[in-house]
């Protein structure tokens, strides 16, 4: 192995280790604005508990964790230890996976709304809204209008036949 190859790869090494040791700290150390999944845990700001409801909040969870589950943050990392950038696009389409990972995305698109005025994110809580609206008209209730469920998960009309 040439010297100067060497030094490269060290100097490759150092840096994905500097870059590591970084994600940690400010995992550690850093507190939240918004929602975030960082690599290590679900971290959520008093301000946003206090914002939301519990549904919202669990919806906001339950995106977080699809960041966790497509693996978003290390995908990110590694693009960094080979000095590819992160492009607009692709930013975009990690939200939006992680939109589709939650089960209750109307929940989500009124928790982004709530929080949010920025016209990504106005457009994610539409794109969520349009999904309901899609999935429903495709069911045997089509043409109907959806019923607001009761907390026992039951629909309004069932939990009132009672």
């Amino acid at each position: 192995m040439s010297t100067l190859f060497a030094v490269a790869l060290i100097a490759w090494i150092a840096w994905i280790a500097v870059n590591f040791l970084l994600m940690a700290a400010f995992s550690a150390l850093d507190e939240p604005t918004s929602a975030q999944f960082d690599g290590f845990r679900i971290k959520m700001p008093a301000w946003l508990r206090l914002a939301l409801t519990e549904r919202e909040l669990a919806a906001f969870r339950q995106h977080e964790e699809g960041h966790r589950a497509h693996r978003h943050v290390w995908k990110n990392f590694a693009r960094v230890c080979f000095f590819i950038g992160l492009t607009p696009e692709e930013r975009r389409r990690q939200e939006f996976e992680a939109d589709d990972s939650c089960d209750e995305p109307i929940a989500l698109a009124s928790g982004i709304r709530k929080t949010s005025r920025h016209p990504f994110d106005l457009q994610r809580a539409e794109r969520l809204e349009i999904r309901v609206r899609i999935s429903w008209t495709n069911t045997e209730y089509a043409g109907t209008t959806p019923a607001p469920h009761a907390r026992d998960g039951r629909n309004t009309k069932e939990a009132s036949s009672i």
